[in-house]
C-alpha cells in the first residue's frame, strides 16, 4: 500500500528513471552473482596453490595415512632380488628409449 502511494505521487519522468535503475539492476544481478562463483573457485584454487607449495596434497600432511593422524607411514622392504629385477627393467626400457631416438635422429641426418 505504501509503495502504491509513493508511486502516485511521481512524475511521469521519476517514473521512467526509476523503470531504467530497475532494469539496470536487473541486468547487475547476474554479473555479481557470476562474480561470487569466480571468487569461490579462484579461492579454491589459491588453496590448491598453497597446499601444492607447501607439499602437501588435500589438506593431509604427505607420508601419513588418510586414516590414522600422527603415524608415520611403514615402508615395506624390498628384496635385493626384488630391487636387481626392477633395475635391469628400466635398464632395458633406457636402452629401448636410447635406441629409439639414437634411429630417428640418424634418420633425419640422412635426410
Amino acid at each position: 500500500m505504501k509503495n502504491a502511494r509513493l508511486v502516485q505521487n511521481l512524475s511521469v519522468d521519476e517514473l521512467k528513471a526509476l523503470i531504467q535503475a530497475k532494469k539496470k539492476l536487473d541486468k547487475v544481478e547476474p554479473l555479481k552473482k557470476k562474480r561470487d562463483r569466480l571468487l569461490k573457485a579462484a579461492a579454491k584454487i589459491q588453496i590448491k596453490i598453497i597446499r601444492l607449495l607447501q607439499g602437501t596434497k588435500a589438506g593431509k600432511s604427505a607420508g601419513r595415512p588418510a586414516g590414522k593422524p600422527g603415524r608415520p607411514r611403514k615402508r615395506r622392504p624390498l628384496s635385493a632380488s626384488s630391487r636387481r629385477k626392477i633395475v635391469q627393467a628400466q635398464k632395458i626400457r633406457w636402452a629401448k628409449f636410447h635406441a629409439a631416438r639414437k634411429a630417428k635422429e640418424a634418420k633425419a641426418a640422412a635426410q
